[in-house]
């Protein structure tokens, strides 16, 4: 994120750019980021193995059984619906998994997009020997 904004602001904007440009550029390449990461996971999950849903899911059913005394009867039946469609389709739980990664990365995106973007923001330099008598 830091390299791409700094090459948007040297090479296209001429050395200058404001916070909305560096944020908008840094997030840009968090998202790019995101989206072709969450891609080859779930074609790593789909083509390699399957044992990466499996794995969720057997954690997932764990968990809802350790919470099962603190959740409504309700609550927990449609825990188990959820998992229960998970076991029967593994793509299903597959895409979950990338759906929730995804939006945990394009948070964690911005934060840092918003820290990048008050660090390279930067100016249009001043002229080092201005003219005088010009108005």
């Amino acid at each position: 994120m830091w390299r791409g904004a700094i090459a948007h602001r040297d090479i296209d904007l001429g050395g200058a750019i404001t916070y909305r440009q560096a944020l908008g550029t840094s997030y840009l390449v968090a998202l790019s980021s995101a989206i072709m990461f969450c891609i080859l996971v779930y074609l790593f999950g789909m083509v390699a193995g399957t044992n990466i849903s499996s794995l969720m899911i057997s954690e997932l059913a764990e968990g809802i059984e350790k919470a099962k005394p603190y959740m409504s009867d309700e609550f927990y039946e449609r825990a188990m619906d959820s998992l229960t469609e998970m076991q029967n389709n593994h793509s299903y739980a597959l895409f979950k998994m990338v759906l929730g990664d995804f939006i945990g990365k394009a948070i964690g995106g911005f934060i840092i997009s918003l820290i990048v973007a008050a660090f390279i923001k930067k100016g249009i330099p001043l002229p080092a020997n201005p003219e005088r008598g010009s108005v």
